[in-house]
């Protein structure tokens, strides 16, 4: 990390703990002036500021109401009493609703001056939803006090203050609900009785009928201890406790009435006559049912806003947008219970939604990645700028179906857009299967949360992007090094093509050179073309195409909308897809053409001018780079006369191997031995024995060049001997080993598979020393791995092995193979491997021996193309026939 980075970040790290400082006020702090105090005493001194208040707006009266100030003694007179709005900055701010910043006040004229020393000035709007409800004013004796990332911070504060005096207004409003409805439930709507001293009903009012759920007739006489519900040892004592004159009041309870359940509060007084002695009860139930109910929805609303600063400073700390959306969707889950949830993400430039996230959509609907920005509900919450609610999908006309991962289909959904900065940044999806899910309260709930969600998503991809650029550096130095330390040129421009799709997602990419002696561009390097635009992009004249165009006029060419561009050659991807834009960049070197870098994808949109200036400062040190790599060559061209002397020993190498495959009745044989140097370790061998048997060997040399081929030799002659003189596959190993042993002195070693094929009894029997299994795969499909025999050879002396005896019906198949086919490598590094062997080998069973290895080298280079071989490649297949 970079010192301007750290001092970046060290700058940055008090400002968001007083941002943290401030949130965590903004939800605790019941009363609102002495969060506005100290909030504007926090900002100023964290911030150094010359001046900082805080007001809130009256618009009945046409008033802005002073309620902090910091930095100042007194307020300069005359300015900030509560007085009619003021149509300076402020006034600007409050009608505009957007932040007002001004770098020099000198040179703004609707600046109202009040304390002389004021440089710079901003004004942040507190808002609440659409609507302005106050502001933070802030002055300071420095021009250009504020950067971006200030405006931002107080803009966050700004939202935290402006939520608090909404929270505050919400606490006065319940406030004022919850005394109402005790007021009601006192003098109005109580259930009012009076009980003689046993408990028995006297009187009983309509507010009993309609609470209790009885008429006065089902009452009248009977025991109230019979009708109220509730603990009877309770009932029992309350009653007891007033006779002996004790007033009993705020016993509360629960009561069913048919399928009505009631919260009710019981008081009971004695009834005194004109001696004091007590003759009856007076019997009071209060029905708190809406009470209790304001009470939890006042619960509800102050753990949302716990919940919201918990994790309004978590979401402000990922910078990764992946990891934040991902976190959005946790955090959401706990403000309410979903089961689909979706953020897509606004792309202005292609007014389209990119759908970044999601959970619990079927994989069909979630293979929908982009949809225009007009399209759909979401479209729609877009262009009004409002949270939309769904009760019923299929009455809405805007609704795009999808499909949840259970199979059901959704029938309800909410919708709210993430704004920040007055711009909308995307928009929170939430689906339910069932109707009329989503309440209100839900969006009370979650309005706070997308405001944050907006700004944390604003923050993550801002930092994305200098991440990005910072990748583009660390990539392009990368290059540079490579470029210097790469002078083959064939492994030079594959490097580059595999370094740039780490910048660049690109379908296509080309890089053809310069035969000043023919006049053309000759493909070099293909990555990702389909066969037939390879063939029609092999040799390009000047002037041919978008790329022989690029090199005539030695520019950088850009072109969007291929089909309609007549210049271009229509290529296609290796999926068949048609690429619709290309960007071709000359290269060029003392004012030399060396060719042409070219990439294409399939979108008409996919590159940037970003993206173009990438490419050519590549381009740039590639000429360099293929300059260098061109003398290497001719260095390289004098070396490769010494490879001449190896073709004695290649031709000799390939003497020792099968020159044509054995005529077999009842069986077929076919083969594939690839080395991966001119000479190589690989070993295969059929040997005639007598009375119709074949002997068969595959093996597999440690090593590479001379010294395997050297050494192959050996193992063969080794091997011819004793296959003649044993009629065991594990004595003929156990021959050779010892011979080997005394030949290589363990310097190295030798796998080696060996079988006796009976064409008479239609068997075979072998001995594994070392080798890759080769798979006998039968005709019914099952699959067997012949490993049994014993260790590698020339490692150790007197080594002993085993025979195994396998029987062979028509249809069933052996291949015999080294590890050069099953290791080698794509371009992600992953193998070919055994099991993608065995599938080919299964999906091939029916087509002759020819054929399965056909597919088999087919399937190998496609697995492996545009990567080196790296290992001998040997297979053969034993495939047994009907008998005649």
């Amino acid at each position: 990390m970079s010192n301007e980075v750290l001092q970046n970040q060290a700058q940055s790290l008090p400002k968001l703990i007083l941002l943290n400082e401030i949130g965590r006020l903004a939800i605790s702090s019941p009363d609102l002036d002495a969060l506005f105090r100290e909030g504007a005493e926090l900002i100023r001194d964290r911030l150094q500021l010359q001046y900082v208040m805080i007001a809130t707006i009256d618009y009945e009266k046409r008033q802005i109401v002073m309620r902090a100030a910091a930095g100042f003694e007194a307020p300069p007179q005359g300015k900030y009493t509560s007085q009619g709005i003021p149509e300076g900055i402020i006034g600007e701010a409050i009608e505009s609703g957007r932040t007002i910043v001004i770098n020099d006040v000198s040179k703004q004229p609707r600046y109202m001056r009040g304390i002389p020393s004021t440089q710079s000035e901003i004004c942040v709007p507190l808002k609440f939803e659409d609507g302005v409800i106050g502001f933070v004013n802030i002055e300071s004796d420095r021009l250009r006090a504020f950067d971006q990332f200030d405006i931002e911070l107080l803009e966050a504060i700004g939202s935290f203050l402006g939520q608090a005096i909404r929270n505050a207004q919400l606490r006065g409003e319940l406030e004022e609900s919850k005394n109402y409805l005790e007021s009601v439930v006192q003098y109005a709507g109580d259930a009012i009785m009076a009980l003689d001293r046993a408990g028995r009903i006297l009187t009983w009012n309509n507010a009993a009928e309609r609470i209790l759920g009885r008429s006065r007739e089902e009452v009248l006489y009977r025991n109230v201890l019979d009708l109220v519900q509730g603990s009877a040892g309770t009932l029992e004592d309350v009653h007891r406790r007033v006779l002996s004159g004790e007033v009993v009041q705020g016993l509360q309870m629960k009561h069913v009435s048919g399928d009505v359940t009631r919260a009710l509060e019981l008081s009971m007084a004695p009834i005194l006559d004109g001696q004091g002695r007590i003759e009856g009860i007076s019997c009071i139930l209060r029905d708190i049912t809406e009470k209790m109910e304001a009470e939890d929805e006042l619960q509800r609303n102050l753990e949302a806003m716990r919940l919201l600063s918990e994790v309004s400073v978590e979401l402000t700390s990922i910078l990764d947008l992946d990891k934040l959306l991902d976190r959005i969707a946790q955090i959401t889950q706990r403000f309410i219970n979903y089961e689909i949830f979706a953020i897509l993400l606004v792309d202005h430039e292609r007014q389209e939604f990119v759908w970044k996230t999601s959970i619990g959509y079927s994989e069909e609907s979630c293979r929908l990645q982009r949809l225009g920005i007009h399209e759909g509900v979401v479209g729609r919450v877009v262009r009004t700028r409002s949270a939309s609610i769904v009760d019923d999908v299929s009455r809405d006309p805007d609704y795009l179906p999808v499909r949840a991962r259970s199979g059901k289909e959704p029938q309800s959904e909410m919708v709210l857009p993430l704004i920040a900065k007055d711009r909308i940044v995307g928009v929170l999806v939430l689906e339910s299967t069932e109707k009329a899910y989503f309440r209100l309260h839900h969006l009370r709930l979650l309005t706070p949360l997308a405001a944050q969600i907006a700004v944390s998503i604003e923050n993550a991809s801002l930092y994305e992007q200098k991440s990005r650029d910072a990748l583009t550096k660390q990539v392009m130095n990368e290059i540079a090094k490579e470029m210097t330390a790469i002078l083959e040129l064939d492994v030079l421009l594959n490097r580059i093509a595999v370094l740039l799709r780490r910048l660049i997602q690109y379908e296509i990419l080309g890089i053809l050179l310069y035969r000043p002696e023919t006049g053309t561009l000759d493909l070099k390097v293909e990555i990702g073309y389909a066969p037939e635009t390879v063939e029609k992009c092999r040799s390009l004249r000047l002037g041919q195409g978008i790329v022989g165009q690029s090199a005539l006029e030695r520019r950088t060419i850009l072109a969007k909308n291929l089909p309609d561009n007549p210049q271009a050659i229509q290529a296609r991807c290796a999926d068949g897809r048609a690429t619709q834009s290309e960007v071709a960049v000359p290269l060029i070197s003392k004012e030399d053409l060396l060719g042409v870098l070219v990439v294409e994808s399939c979108d008409s949109d996919c590159f940037t001018p970003e993206h173009v200036q990438v490419l050519e400062t590549l381009a740039s040190q590639m000429a360099v780079s293929i300059e260098n790599a061109r003398l290497f060559q001719q260095l390289l061209a004098k070396e490769q006369k010494l490879e001449a002397n190896f073709a004695l020993a290649q031709d000799l190498q390939k003497s020792m191997l099968p020159a044509a495959m054995p005529d077999l009745e009842g069986f077929e044989l076919a083969a594939l031995y690839k080395p991966a140097e001119s000479l190589g370790g690989d070993y295969y061998d059929f040997i005639w024995l007598e009375d119709g048997l074949l002997g068969l060997a595959i093996g597999d040399v440690s090593g590479k060049g001379v010294a395997a081929a050297m050494s192959m030799a050996a193992a063969r002659s080794a091997l011819r001997f004793a296959a003649r003189v044993n009629s065991s596959p594990s004595q003929v190993l156990y021959h050779v080993n010892r011979r080997l042993f005394r030949d290589f002195k363990a310097r190295t070693y030798v796998s080696l598979f060996y079988g006796i094929l009976d064409l008479k009894s239609r068997s075979l029997r072998w001995s594994n020393g070392g080798h890759f299994p080769p798979i006998l795969l039968r005709a019914d499909g099952s699959r067997e791995d012949l490993f049994q025999g014993g260790t590698v050879l020339a490692l150790f002396d007197k080594c002993r092995y085993s025979t195994a005896y396998t029987p062979l019906n028509a249809g069933d198949l052996i291949c015999f193979y080294t590890d050069g086919v099953i290791e080698a490598r794509n371009r992600s590094e992953e193998e070919f491997g055994k099991e993608r062997l065995s599938e080919i080998l299964s999906a091939k069973a029916g087509q002759p021996a020819k054929e399965i290895i056909r597919a088999l080298t087919t399937d190998a280079k496609r697995f492996t193309r545009g990567m080196e071989q790296q290992d001998d490649i040997t297979v053969f297949v034993l495939k047994a026939r009907k008998e005649n």
